[in-house]
């Protein structure tokens, strides 16, 4: 995936710091202990822009603990995410807010700290739970701003994380963050987009949200659990797909979605346009379908990226020969995607996306010419451990 790359009008400077140590404010007026950062930007009439840029938790403060996250940021942001990374060191020129794309910046991505889409708003996790972060951890910053009005956008995001003591969280908290990838949507024709992921835990509930684009119609998300349906009806129900407001869920006592239950999310989109639309980081010319929410305790990387989910899909095709097919396409053939994604049997999307994702930290010479082949397991393996396996074993039974 991939976005267009427009230049700025003017931009300022993403800084991260610590607060909360000193203050010539009244103490009782002073703010808690936390982390702040801020990003500035000048947004011409009609630029998409997409910025990330690596920034380091303070590194002289030992283990962190976050218990509450919160963010104002001016209309005409589409999307603003934290993600997690596995890096140990910031990448020469990371640290400058630049252009990027979903490539190379998002090979080191290990998990979702942080997603927000309407202009401000704040997630406070109940007392015993937190999110934790090592000292010096680096996290990637990506923000995405579509400017559909008629001036320019001084565009900020001021976000904050507010620190407890580590000692105090009793629970790790994080975040699901489901992507469906297979959206095939024909030209001036309505379609939809449904994806199951499993919970393999018990796990509670903080918030919920959806993420459209502007072809997004509604969104719902279900429990398959008959006591939650029955309790809270929908996770998530929206029409909206610009700032959909998230839900926050009451916490004594907190909503559980029961070990072995499923969530099923499902996108309903509208295309007016006289082309194929597929899943892309474009608001204008791309579409997306996510669940995103914030729960406790943590559990691994592939239930929060639904590794093992499957689409509703009538189609036969294997991930490795619907891989085959969107190499074969190419970049900037959507109409080609589109079928490629139309013929991929239900299991086969999830693995591919995290094989792909993969790929961006190299292997691509063994792994194009032959993805099921032995070149390309050894390679990706040293990146991503049992990636390659799930992608060859999702065939269509």
């Amino acid at each position: 995936m991939r976005i267009a790359q427009v230049g700025l009008v003017g931009i300022g400077v993403l800084a991260l710091v610590a607060c909360g140590e000193s203050s010539d404010a009244p103490a009782s007026k002073a703010k808690a202990p936390g982390v702040e950062f801020t990003f500035r930007a000048n947004v011409a009439v009609g630029e998409e822009i997409q910025k990330c840029q690596f920034v380091r938790m303070p590194e002289d403060k030992g283990a962190l603990a976050v218990g509450r996250i919160s963010h104002q940021y001016s209309p005409g942001s589409h999307h603003f995410l934290v993600y997690r990374t596995e890096l140990t060191e910031i990448p020469s020129g990371g640290d400058t807010l630049v252009d990027c794309d979903e490539s190379s910046w998002m090979s080191n991505v290990r998990g979702v700290i942080y997603a927000a889409q309407d202009t401000d708003g704040e997630f406070v996790l109940p007392k015993g739970v937190g999110q934790k972060f090592h000292a010096g951890e680096i996290m990637l910053v990506q923000t995405h701003y579509l400017n559909t009005t008629s001036g320019a956008l001084d565009a900020q995001i001021d976000v904050r994380m507010e620190l407890i003591e580590p000692a105090e969280v009793e629970q790790e908290a994080g975040v699901l963050f489901f992507f469906n990838p297979a959206i095939s949507l024909g030209p001036a024709a309505k379609g939809s987009a449904e994806l199951t992921c499993p919970v393999p835990e018990d796990l509670n509930l903080a918030f919920a949200a959806s993420h459209m684009h502007k072809r997004g119609k509604y969104f719902r998300a279900d429990s398959s659990d008959a006591a939650v349906a029955a309790a809270v009806g929908p996770l998530y129900e929206s029409t909206i797909w610009a700032e959909p407001v998230p839900r926050v869920f009451p916490q004594d006592p907190p909503t559980l979605l029961p070990k072995d239950s499923t969530i099923r999310y499902r996108c309903d989109f509208d295309n007016p346009d006289s082309s194929h639309v597929v899943s892309g980081p474009s608001a204008d010319t791309n579409e997306m379908c996510m669940f995103v929410a914030m729960y406790w305790p943590r559990v691994d990387q592939l239930t929060e990226f639904c590794r093992a989910g499957k689409v509703t899909s009538q189609g036969t095709a294997s991930a490795v020969d619907s891989f085959k097919c969107l190499a074969a396409c190419g970049s900037g053939n959507p109409s080609c995607n589109a079928s490629c994604w139309d013929a991929a049997c239900p299991g086969a999307p999830m693995p591919l996306l995290d094989f792909a994702q993969c790929l961006q930290q190299g292997c691509g010479v063994e792994c194009v010419v032959d993805p099921a082949g032995s070149a390309c397991k050894t390679c990706t393996e040293k990146n991503c451990p049992g990636a390659h396996e799930r992608f060859v074993n999702a065939a269509c039974h």
